[in-house]
């Protein structure tokens, strides 16, 4: 009887933990999170830089921006993350930090990923012509809000097809 309620007890625990662990997650993917300015040596703030983390609306569904540079009159670049569906936000603070001194850096979860991840997506949207049009929409975008003739794309994997299809 003893091993039964140990049993019993073990499951109801798990069972919590499990569910505690759900909703953290959930959370994550849903909050837009909170941009760490970018510092100097000393730890102050850059004057002239962005950190941010913003909402775009593309191809009628909202999607998030992550927007870092040293200075943000640097030319911008959109970095297309593989997948779809890895947007590979983790890694961009440990290896761009040098790249973030001479361009505005955009990463953007695209359509389906991570924050930009909702299950009213429409599935028959998630086609390669609707990619293509939400790059091209972002890029506009940015051109438009960061007064730039153009802006710089650099893709990773899957990333690198939806820049050359949207830049041809």
């Amino acid at each position: 009887m003893g091993k039964r309620i140990i049993k019993i007890s073990l499951s109801i625990i798990l069972g919590i933990l499990t569910l505690v662990l759900g909703l953290v997650i959930a959370l994550w993917i849903i909050s837009p999170g909170k941009a760490e300015p970018l510092t100097c040596p000393d730890g102050n703030p850059l004057e002239e830089s962005i950190s941010a983390i913003e909402k775009v609306n593309l191809g009628g569904l909202d999607q998030y921006v992550i927007i870092r540079g040293a200075d943000s009159t640097k030319p911008v670049m959109l970095f297309l993350h593989g997948g779809p569906g890895s947007p590979q936000v983790a890694f961009m603070k440990h290896f761009n930090t040098d790249i973030e001194k001479d361009f505005v850096m955009v990463y953007w979860e695209q359509r389906g990923a991570g924050k930009s991840w909702s299950r009213d997506i429409p599935v028959e949207s998630m086609n390669m012509q609707q990619f293509i049009s939400d790059t091209r929409e972002l890029s506009e975008y940015l051109s438009e809000r960061f007064r730039q003739d153009r802006i710089y794309i650099m893709g990773h994997s899957w990333g690198s097809l939806l820049g050359i299809l949207t830049a041809y």
